[in-house]
């Protein structure tokens, strides 16, 4: 027997032509059915973020194992309703293996004037004084949830990176005097925490 789609009115999302109209002029994400504003970040928040995000696209130039972005949305459709939108996320970065993403957009000819419709591989959230400790485990939660391969929870305060993983059962802490390595989704990245939380000097 053929399972019937649940009727729209009892789907915990919105349409995808509701959602693009909701987040047009607003940073909105959609988690279990509510909408929920993102908070402006701080200025450490966004240095941190750019490093990262520099060191990520130096290593993907050299590799060309995938695509890196900043602040993009991507979306979860429904199965049986590709034009629903039962979830969305917006992590401060985003990265998107190689042959993944190729697929997507192959796919998916349209996909410039939406967001992504693909659960990235890596997900970067790198956390503000405003973001409560609840919070950050529902994100990792979701992610993880999403079927994000890989967590990277950085804390510009501390100087420490938390790591999770689906199939791992353990979380990686990283301290300022570590490097980041061994990832599983970027073989081969290095990136000292040293300079990562270091200050910059103007000359």
């Amino acid at each position: 027997m053929t399972e019937l789609a649940a009727p729209a009115a009892d789907r915990a999302g919105v349409s995808l032509e509701q959602f693009l109209a909701e987040t047009n002029d607003r940073a909105l994400e959609l988690i279990n059915g509510e909408w929920r504003a993102k908070v402006p970040t701080n200025a450490l928040h966004n240095r941190i973020v750019m490093k990262l995000l520099f060191a990520i696209y130096q290593y993907l130039l050299n590799t060309r194992l995938g695509e890196i972005a900043a602040e993009a949305t991507f979306i979860l459709p429904e199965r049986d309703a590709p034009d629903w939108v039962r979830g969305s996320r917006t992590p401060d970065l985003l990265f998107f293996a190689a042959e993944r993403i190729a697929r997507y957009l192959a796919i998916f000819p349209d996909w410039q004037g939406k967001p992504y419709a693909i659960v990235p591989d890596l997900v970067v959230e790198v956390v503000s004084p405003n973001d409560s400790a609840d919070q950050v485990t529902e994100k990792v939660d979701l992610y993880l949830a999403d079927g994000v391969r890989e967590i990277w929870v950085v804390y510009p305060a501390a100087g420490t990176i938390m790591i999770y993983a689906p199939d791992s059962e353990t979380v990686r802490l990283l301290r300022r005097d570590s490097v980041l390595d061994d990832s599983e989704v970027l073989p081969g990245f290095q990136l000292s925490l040293h300079d990562l939380f270091s200050e910059v000097t103007v000359s």
